[in-house]
């Protein structure tokens, strides 16, 4: 028997219960799919671009900035999906623009704190070389979720008249 944890279960609630007035829920499965397609290929993209790294690989764009690009992807979608801890103590489903300037502020914070020799301190875990494209890059990355995110949210919007879903349009095919 698999024993399944509570916030596994309060976690599926959210995402189904459509009554929420709250419009910042994934509402429909193409945007469920979106935020999980975020979720874990920027995760598999980003131990890819971290495991070049550490394995001493000199890869250009992939070893320099495919981290900075794939983990603020990555974690925009842990956080639309709610996947993380944060939702004990922020309560509602973040927005689009609030999830990516939260998650562009922390990696931001980050890059700043390479800047400084903070050995000594709790912060000493961001040691690295400050570059600013790094910051670039995490704006890049997160502005193009937000615009995917609120195509797919508008698209899904429009496909629905009322609560009722659309029909889907056959496809000929030629047997």
């Amino acid at each position: 028997m698999t024993v399944v944890s509570k916030s596994f279960w309060s976690f599926r609630r959210a995402h189904r219960d459509e009554s929420r007035p709250d419009n910042t829920v994934p509402r429909s499965d193409s945007e469920r799919r979106l935020l999980l397609r975020l979720y874990y290929g920027g995760f598999a993209v980003a131990i890819f671009a971290v495991a070049l790294q550490m394995g001493g690989v000199r890869g250009g764009f992939l070893t320099n900035y495919l981290a900075d690009i794939a983990g603020p992807i990555w974690l925009y979608g842990a956080l639309r999906l709610r996947a993380t801890l944060l939702n004990r103590i922020y309560k509602p489903t973040p927005s689009p623009v609030f999830t990516a300037l939260f998650v562009f502020l922390v990696g931001t914070v980050w890059e700043i704190c390479q800047a400084f020799d903070l050995s000594g301190t709790i912060l000493a875990i961001t040691r690295g070389r400050f570059d600013p494209f790094d910051i670039v890059a995490y704006g890049v990355s997160l502005a193009a979720c937000v615009a995917v995110d609120g195509y797919v949210r508008m698209r899904s919007q429009t496909a629905t008249v009322g609560h009722e879903p659309v029909p889907a349009v056959r496809e000929n095919r030629m047997p």
